[in-house]
């Protein structure tokens, strides 16, 4: 994980009621210092901030997170401090503004300040998560909330998970107002999520592999291949000193099945839905594979002996009313057996999935 900067404002004007923002900023600091990724994250204050202050501290920090916590007004304006140390207030469109101009660093802010929904909402429109406050929120309710949130992204917690976790830290604490804070992440993460389609679809024509490529792919591919000559499941050859051995395993069905341009198709989707841009590489080996069988056996997961990968390729079987065998490969399949004294290793879930997807078999 790359270091993420936690930029903390903290503005508490003379003229309102005390918070305890320095405990605040001190129980972020003890919780990320004490995760076990405490080293991927750097924490940044400024106190007393006055709104020129702020652009100041995003120059000189370059945060990734901008937490504020101060007060807020009922009509969703964020108080500053003027240059006396009194109230100055922001209102929702100019910080929005601001955020607009930085959306390309900044991924999370966190208003943690009474009815700074507003202000969430506007500020939304350009960074992928906000959290503000819907109503007013007490001191303690705010401090946990930082807690819980802070806790959960020093775990390796994403923002989402790491809002809920927060809230629930609010609950624990035993305070009625874990309702309180909300987060905006929706009309961003569209954008981002459209976004990411559209690079994928760009990578998949640089592979020349885009949908209206595969018939031109699948077509070379067809002159190479010679499936007459794949006859038989060639899997139980095996050395016995290897760990473990692959079960034989063919599927017969009485239509006619060819892997032909529509199955490849239906295949590659399949692919690229279970693993993305990773599924259009099983997809090419599995189409080059198939011109031969090589014997192989399960090598067995370091951290779970009960699941392993088959060292070579396999090879999957449908016979024809006309008593033709079509045979299809996959390359190193996903294995699971019952226990460890279990020889016996048959196909994982996934894979079975992924085999019925293609055979046509239910």
């Amino acid at each position: 994980m790359d270091e993420m900067t936690v930029l903390f404002l903290a503005a508490d004007p003379s003229d309102v009621v005390r918070l305890r923002l320095g405990q605040e900023l001190r129980d972020i600091r003890e919780n990320l210092q004490r995760s076990k990724q405490r080293d991927s994250f750097r924490l940044e204050s400024r106190e007393s901030v006055r709104p020129r202050d702020i652009t100041q501290a995003i120059f000189d920090v370059e945060p990734q997170i901008v937490h504020f916590s101060g007060h807020g007004t009922i009509n969703g304006e964020l108080c500053f401090e003027d240059v006396l140390g009194k109230t100055k207030t922001i209102e929702p469109d100019a910080l929005s503004s601001l955020f607009e101009l930085v959306a390309e660093q900044v991924t999370c802010v966190i208003l943690n300040a009474c009815y700074s929904e507003a202000q969430a909402e506007a500020i939304a429109k350009h960074i992928p998560f906000v959290i503000g406050m819907k109503q007013a929120i007490g001191d303690n309710a705010a401090i946990a909330f930082s807690v819980g949130f802070y806790k959960a992204l020093g775990a390796g917690r994403s923002f989402k998970d790491a809002y809920k976790f927060a809230c629930v830290e609010i609950q624990l604490e035993g305070i009625p107002q874990h309702l309180v804070p909300v987060l905006y992440v929706e009309e961003i993460a569209t954008k981002q999520e459209q976004k990411h389609k559209s690079q994928e679809l760009e990578k998949q024509e640089e592979w020349g592999l885009g949908l209206n490529a595969v018939e031109q792919v699948t077509q070379k591919l067809e002159s190479e291949r010679e499936l007459e000559k794949q006859n038989h499941v060639n899997t139980t050859d095996l050395d016995s000193s290897d760990e473990g051995e692959a079960e034989p395993c063919s599927i017969e069905k009485e239509e006619p099945k060819s892997f032909n341009l529509l199955t490849r198709r239906s295949f590659l989707i399949v692919c690229t839905s279970a693993f993305g841009l990773t599924g259009i590489g099983v997809f090419i080996q599995f189409i080059k594979e198939q011109n031969g069988i090589r014997n192989g056996y399960v090598i067995p997961d370091s951290d779970n002996s009960l699941q392993g990968t088959y060292s070579s390729t396999m090879q999957f079987a449908v016979t024809d009313s006309s008593g033709k065998r079509k045979s299809y490969t996959i390359v190193r399949p996903r294995m699971v057996r019952e226990s460890e004294k279990d020889n016996s290793w048959s196909l994982s879930p996934e894979t079975k999935k992924v085999v019925k997807a293609v055979l046509g078999t239910s």
